[in-house]
């Protein structure tokens, strides 16, 4: 009895191992397309299942070590994705039944051990030893050829510190041309959701990939970096065009991060409808960028050629007849807008991304909005003066690049040729230029101006660079509708050790005289340029209050036409003790008298309208009153900040007024 009671435990014992077997075997779960291809979510990509028979050879062959693995015993699943190119991407995605070692995985592959042994191949990470097991493989095909490959760790994370992404799985990734380890994972910014890939590039730095089939809105962006939004003349521009209120569709993210992992930029690129543009389909690329501890947004856009004069018109409120004068072939033209000068040097991941802004903005953003086009003179100018003088001076099928910026209050577009010969004379660059400004009255001047480059004994300092060449221009300016002529003479650059004299440096003059014709005598004029007096004055230390040089810049325009009256002062360090110092002195003063004076420079400025003085090397003198500078006095100090501008279209507030009556 004993014996029968044994094989009835013995029977039932198996019957429960078999059912327990076969409920864990019924609990895989199958793969999914979040599995294989997270970031296709929701996007319409095809999926289906197919056995291993149905798989190519040639995907099988890239890995020997586990042929027969994911041809016999391995969940298979399929997808497709069709890019804008046209091309067709296939993912086969195997989940093997049986164990299988990273080792035996990518036996066919680059060497595992190669990259297993690099100091950190992702930020905060540690890859497993080639004897750890494979949960899945993901290989792409393009066009029959192996374009990647993913060989899944195992290695998970909710949330990955590091690099900014959640939900991450680290992978060995393997191209063509090189192996990895890599992140998959998520990014979100607002209610868009990233499938993005997080990588080590060969210079060491870490950047994610990705893109989301949510659409974006722009301001969304700006939020999520507590970027305020803006104001001023800048903030006006961008409400007009309609900035604030576009979304992007398709978007596709890209963060670059520096060598610590930490997030140093973000880029979002993708299709928006600018409302100014009858919500015309338009290619954006949005940067946020860190400098100086705070996130700073540049926004490039490439809008339609024949959208140019009704963007025009959004911003100004003027029809201006040099966009419709000129033709625009090729590529559409490109707007860039920027609440600060954004460099882009060190980030690979971050830049436009389409002509022509990729081109003339790649590595530099300037601040505010910047139009960037390629022109071309009209076949018939129909008797237009100027038009007649441009086709003299640039040639008849002359193609230019024409750049410029633009706000709600002006514009100013210039564009040319480089190395033009006429005659005797060979001049460095010629150029027509365009401007509009709208301060009292609206105006609008066309003009000429050419350059030409003399070598000269010592150095000329041109920002960061110098050479031996000093750059003299001129130009040539007509107020359209008005009888007003002007002329300009400059010097771009400062000359250092001057004539020989080590101790003299000067540049950047601007000088001009401004005619009406049957006035008897000149009817305005401009003048000012930099002078800097001291020895071996190299850096920006030399002119603080404990350095030995001096330096300032003044730059004053009178004119009877009162919008283009301005003034332009700014001054170095000066303080009694510094006097005595570059002079010779060794008299040490009290700290409290000798520090008395201007310890950190002294600026000021007052235009109304926007001067822009930078072709002589001066500054951009904005609309408005402004005084910024620390004075001290016997110990006594007080910081000043003093910005006094035009706050509407039409009309001034009190100060304004004021500010009018000052520069008339």
């Amino acid at each position: 009895m004993s014996g029968e009671i044994e094989k009835m435990i013995l029977f039932s014992l198996a019957l429960w191992l078999v059912s327990v077997c076969g409920l864990v075997q019924g609990n895989v779960a199958p793969l999914s397309l979040s599995d294989c291809w997270p970031d296709a979510v929701g996007t319409g990509v095809s999926l289906s299942p197919l056995d291993g028979g149905s798989v190519p050879d040639s995907v099988f062959s890239w890995f020997p070590g586990v042929e027969t693995v994911l041809r016999t015993q391995a969940q298979v699943l399929s997808l497709q994705e069709t890019r804008d190119n046209g091309a067709t991407v296939s993912r086969y995605c195997f989940r093997p039944d049986v164990p299988v070692t990273i080792a035996e995985a990518t036996a066919g592959l680059s060497t595992y051990q190669t990259v297993f042994m690099q100091t950190e191949p992702l930020p905060g990470y540690s890859p497993p030893p080639a004897t750890a097991h494979v949960p899945m493989i993901m290989i792409d095909v393009e066009n029959g050829q192996l374009a990647a490959a993913d060989v899944l760790t195992g290695q998970t994370m909710v949330e990955y510190t590091s690099l900014p992404m959640t939900n991450v799985r680290f992978t060995y990734h393997v191209t063509p041309t090189e192996a990895s380890f890599s992140a998959l994972g998520n990014y979100v910014i607002g209610n868009a959701t990233f499938g993005v890939r997080g990588l080590r590039t060969r210079d060491g730095k870490f950047f994610v990939t990705g893109s989301s089939p949510s659409p974006l809105p722009f301001r969304d962006i700006r939020q999520q970096f507590h970027i305020p939004a803006p104001g001023g003349v800048y903030g006006e521009t961008v409400g007009r065009v309609g900035l604030e209120g576009t979304v992007f569709q398709g978007p596709t993210v890209s963060v670059c991060t520096d060598d610590w992992g930490v997030q140093a930029g973000l880029q979002v690129s993708g299709t928006v409808a600018l409302p100014s543009l009858a919500g015309a389909p338009s290619h954006s690329d949005v940067i946020v960028r860190l400098t100086d501890g705070r996130y700073h947004l540049s926004t490039g856009v490439i809008v339609d050629n024949r959208s140019l004069q009704s963007l025009v018109h959004t911003i100004t409120g003027q029809d201006i007849p040099f966009f419709s004068a000129v033709g625009t072939p090729g590529v559409g033209v490109g707007l860039s807008f920027a609440d600060n000068e954004t460099s882009l040097l060190g980030t690979p991941c971050l830049g436009y991304r389409e002509e022509p802004l990729a081109t003339e903005l790649g590595g530099t953003v300037p601040k505010d909005l910047h139009m960037v086009l390629r022109a071309q003179l009209p076949r018939d100018c129909g008797g237009e003066l100027f038009c007649q003088l441009s086709k003299m001076m640039l040639g008849d099928n002359a193609a230019l690049l024409l750049t410029g910026r633009l706000s709600a209050a002006s514009i100013a577009v210039s564009g040319g040729l480089q190395d033009v010969t006429a005659g005797p004379l060979t001049f460095s660059s010629v150029e027509l230029f365009m401007e509009f400004s709208r301060g009292l009255t609206a105006t609008y001047g066309l003009g000429f101006q050419v350059e030409m480059q003399f070598p000269v004994q010592g150095a000329v300092a041109h920002g960061t660079a110098s050479t031996q060449y000093l750059t003299v221009g001129g130009q040539l300016r007509w107020l359209v509708g008005t009888p007003t002529v002007g002329g300009t003479l400059y010097m771009r650059g400062v000359w250092e050790r001057a004539f020989g004299l080590d101790f003299l440096s000067f540049g950047n003059i601007n000088m001009g005289l401004q005619f009406t014709i049957g006035a008897p005598y000149p009817t305005g004029g401009q003048f000012g340029g930099l002078l800097q007096l001291g020895s071996n004055c190299f850096s920006r230390a030399d002119y603080s209050a404990n350095g030995n040089c001096f330096g300032g810049q003044v730059y004053v325009g009178l004119s009877s036409h009162p919008d283009d009256n301005y003034f332009y002062g700014r001054v170095e360090a000066v303080t009694l003790q510094k006097l005595l110092r570059v002079f010779g002195s060794d008299f040490q003063m009290p700290t409290s008298i000798g520090n008395s004076g201007f310890p950190t420079g002294l600026e000021t400025s007052g235009a109304l309208r926007e001067i822009d003085l930078t072709a002589a090397g001066g500054p951009l003198i904005p609309v408005g009153l402004t005084f910024t500078g620390k004075i001290n006095v016997f110990g006594l100090s007080l910081d000043s900040v003093l910005r006094l501008s035009p706050t509407s279209d039409t009309e001034m507030p009190r100060g304004g007024e004021r500010l009018q009556r000052l520069l008339r």
